[in-house]
């Protein structure tokens, strides 16, 4: 998955990088000498080398107005296979901070349009699984649902949680800086709090 494709050209650009040079594709020139991409898989070398072209998937993200203006031409480029877009980044590009505004909305569809008017797969990222639900009747192949930063914040707000649940007998202490416990374990979900709302805003 490839960030931020504006053009026709980075789009051949990246399908070239993805592709080992081969006589099916001798216009690739993704680099053979290192080892590490048959090693992921558990493979010889050579096996790698002589089926990777044909079991790569190569996704660009429309990300942009630039790319949102383009995205005929880079869905129509030979070897893409899925246009998957950035909502939030494609919202500032044209200028607003809610994604769900009018013009990012149209622009959305745009895209869906020309990917599956050019055959190509289209994906969509989602924070929560309503918007994974609505993007997928929408017309999208492929959508992710959730974000580590919400995960990771939800986890551990729902732990400080527990921890004060377990020792609120004991949260009049202070520690050695004055400041209670108590006091403390809300700021600190606080905080999290605020930073999952933001994203939810954003």
């Amino acid at each position: 998955m490839v960030p931020m494709c504006e053009t026709k050209e980075q789009a051949i650009q990246i399908v070239k990088s993805a592709k080992y040079p081969s006589k099916s594709y001798p216009n690739g020139f993704r680099g053979t000498g290192a080892m590490f991409a048959p090693a992921a898989f558990n493979l010889p070398g050579r096996d790698y080398l002589l089926n990777a072209n044909n079991n790569v998937m190569i996704f660009v993200q429309i990300e942009s107005r630039k790319g949102v203006e383009n995205v005929e031409e880079i869905a129509n480029v030979d070897g893409i296979d899925m246009l998957f877009i950035r909502p939030n980044d494609l919202a500032s590009s044209l200028g607003y901070v809610a994604f769900d505004h009018a013009e990012v909305q149209q622009s959305t569809q745009r895209i869906l349009d020309a990917t599956l008017a050019a055959g190509k797969h289209a994906g969509h990222f989602a924070l929560d699984a309503a918007t994974a639900a609505q993007r997928y009747e929408q017309g999208f192949h492929f959508v992710n649902c959730g974000a580590d930063i919400v995960a990771l914040t939800s986890q551990m707000s729902a732990e400080t949680r527990k921890i004060k649940d377990l020792t609120k007998k004991d949260l009049g202490g202070s520690d050695t800086n004055g400041s209670s416990l108590e006091s403390g374990l809300q700021r600190s979900e606080g905080r999290e709090n605020d930073s999952v709302d933001a994203m939810q805003r954003y």
